[in-house]
Order: structure tokens, then C-alpha cells, then sequence
């Protein structure tokens, strides 16, 4: 029996996949200002859907060292507003445009091994496992597809991975290989399905992979890489000394 906040895969949506809730802010003027640009002019769920997801993954710049437990920051609005966040809110920002734009979705987690990190990252997590990666799953021309609009396209440039697109017909998750052919993505476990981000369940998910970051009171992971400078700074840095 299904726990009520997941979503079975073999069910078609219902208006739940399509409804607001405290992390999917819709009825926010940053949330409908951007559907209505974004999906200007276009008229068909796939076009909208395909649109929405080139504006999450380039617009918002994918920076892991902003995780923090403080709510406030995983609204759909936020991430849009301060242009960066990590997998988790820009599945969740990805999600809720599209169920702002009348396209039923919802979230999914799962995690995976990323064999291209920064020092600093890994440093941080002490474990090549990133667990609880979020993405979106979106209802289009009668099926489920998966999309994951992480990675924007400065970062892939920069770390030398391929560009992750999504044409609306097929899903859309992260390459397992680089441009040189170099494991770069692995899925180790899907968590499953879920109709609203739970805050609860991914602090007990990094409290099981990542014990050290509850070691104090509070916890940001700024605190682990607090020189200033973002994922992709150092991403471009590392790549260029390897390069020398």
C-alpha cells in the first residue's frame, strides 16, 4: 500500500499532480510571471514542457554547496529568484512550472554516484554517493517521462560533460558517460515517487549518508566550502590545472 505522499507509477495523474502546495508555490507572482514567458506563444504541453525544462537547467545555476535545511529555500519561487540551487530544488522549481503551465507532474528521488565532482564536494559529502538526487516526472501525451534539468549548460562546458536535452517524447536523465568517454553518472537506487518535496525524509536520508554534517546544532554546506567561490568556479579551476 502506497504511503500517501508517494505517487504509483502505473497510475495516470489526478488533479493532485497538479496542485499547489507549501513547497510548490504556484499562485506566486514569480511562478506565474515565468510560465507566462516562458511558454509564450507555445500551445502544446510538450513544447511548454520542453521549454520550462531549457529555462530550470540554464537559468538556474546547478551549485551543491547552497544545501541547507532552512524550508524557505526549497520553494518552487526561490530558485528562480536567486538563480542557483542544487538537484532538489530545481526538481522541485521544474515540477511546479509545470503544474503552473497545466501539465500534471510530480517528483522523484533516487541515489547516484557522480564520478565528476570537485575536491571541495567530496570533501564535504566524504562519499562519491549523492544520495536523495532530485528530478521531475511529468505527465505528456498520455505517459510518464522522467527529466533532469540539474546540470546547466556553463558547468557542462566547463566539466566537459555532455549537455543533457529533453525533446518531450523520451526521458531525459543524466549521461553515464563524459565527452571523453569517462564515467561521469550512475543510478544506484530509485527512491521512488512523490507529489510534494518532503523536508522530513531528506534530512533522514543525508543524516544516514553524511552522519558529520549533524555533528553540530545547525548545518549548511557552505560551512564545508566557504571560500566563496561556487561549484562552477572551481570546477573550471580544477579542469584547467589537469589540463596544464
Amino acid at each position: 500500500m502506497s504511503l500517501p505522499n508517494h505517487w504509483n507509477p502505473e497510475d495516470a495523474p489526478d488533479e493532485r499532480c497538479l496542485a499547489s502546495s507549501r513547497y510548490f508555490d504556484l499562485e506566486s507572482e514569480t511562478i506565474q510571471r515565468t510560465v507566462a514567458e516562458v511558454c509564450d506563444g507555445l500551445t502544446t504541453d510538450r513544447e511548454k514542457a520542453v521549454s520550462l525544462f531549457h529555462f530550470v537547467r540554464d537559468e538556474i545555476r546547478y551549485d551543491p554547496y547552497r544545501i541547507d535545511f532552512n524550508p524557505e529555500h526549497y520553494l518552487a519561487s526561490r530558485a528562480i529568484e536567486v538563480k542557483y540551487g542544487f538537484c532538489v530544488p530545481k526538481a522541485v522549481t521544474y515540477t511546479a512550472l509545470l503544474r503552473a503551465a497545466g501539465i500534471p507532474a510530480v517528483l522523484g528521488f533516487a541515489d547516484v554516484t557522480n564520478h565528476l565532482s570537485s575536491e571541495k564536494l567530496l570533501a564535504a559529502t566524504r562519499s562519491k554517493v549523492f544520495a536523495f538526487h532530485g528530478y521531475s516526472v511529468l505527465w505528456v501525451e498520455e505517459k510518464w517521462l522522467k527529466a533532469t534539468p540539474t546540470f546547466n549548460r556553463s558547468l557542462c562546458d566547463r566539466a566537459g560533460i555532455n549537455v543533457l536535452e529533453f525533446d518531450g517524447r523520451t526521458d531525459a536523465l543524466m549521461a553515464p558517460y563524459d565527452k571523453e568517454g569517462r564515467l561521469h553518472m550512475e543510478y544506484l537506487r530509485d527512491r521512488g515517487w512523490r507529489l510534494e518535496f518532503d523536508m522530513e525524509e531528506m534530512i533522514e536520508v543525508y543524516r544516514e549518508h553524511y552522519p558529520h554534517w549533524f555533528e553540530t546544532e545547525t548545518f549548511d554546506a557552505e560551512s564545508y566550502v566557504s571560500d566563496g567561490r561556487s561549484f562552477e568556479d572551481d570546477i573550471r579551476a580544477e579542469k584547467a590545472s589537469a589540463s596544464s
